[in-house]
């Protein structure tokens, strides 16, 4: 079953960089209970 979103707390945000081998990627990494989510601020990557 899936969760809400509005069944989400949300525990921190901080903008990161994710980096793998020659890529890099800008956005902003969330955590709450039950998930760590990065999400790229260049549209084109996700």
């Amino acid at each position: 079953m899936g969760m809400l979103f509005s069944d989400v707390t949300q525990l921190k945000s901080s903008y990161a960089t994710l980096q793998l081998g020659s890529a890099k990627a800008d956005g902003r990494l969330t955590l709450t209970e039950h998930l760590l989510h990065f999400e790229s601020l260049n549209k084109q990557l996700n």
